[in-house]
């Protein structure tokens, strides 16, 4: 392949990032309205989700993922729900938001530590990086998002 089709494919690459971080800031922009219209239903929907992520970590927990990994990520979602006391206002210098931050913080070391190890092993010869993203968006993008 000559150097006009290599540049014309990584400028169409680029173009399709920049319209997908576009598409992705619409819709949390959208999602933000609609949440701020329905406070209520949105907090009893996100400690939904909290109990449900909680519930499908004990499961893989029974599945072999260590107990460590799971007892922290579980603390973290719940430092999370401390945010919806107050739902939908946060106050950036309470120490429930700082600590959220920390806790997000933490939760993507804590898997991607886990993840490293599994990876390093060899325990695991499926682990693709199709399960490694769906797993990070249920179990730590979805939440802090």
């Amino acid at each position: 392949m000559g150097y006009v089709f290599t540049f014309i494919t990584v400028l169409a690459g680029w173009a399709a990032l920049l319209l997908l971080a576009i598409c992705i800031a619409a819709a949390l922009y959208m999602a933000s309205e609609i949440a701020e219209e329905n406070s209520r239903q949105m907090r009893k929907l996100l400690l939904n989700y909290i109990a449900t992520v909680v519930i499908l970590q004990l499961i893989l927990w029974l599945d072999g993922i260590p107990l460590k990994y799971v007892v922290a990520s579980t603390g973290c979602h719940l430092v999370f729900s401390s945010l919806l006391r107050d739902f939908p206002y946060v106050e950036i210098m309470s120490l429930s938001a700082i600590s959220s931050c920390v806790a997000v913080v933490l939760q993507h070391y804590i898997w991607f530590d886990y993840f490293a190890k599994v990876a390093t092993d060899g325990r695991h010869h499926n682990l693709t990086l199709t399960n490694l993203v769906g797993f990070f968006v249920v179990f730590v993008w979805a939440l802090p998002a």
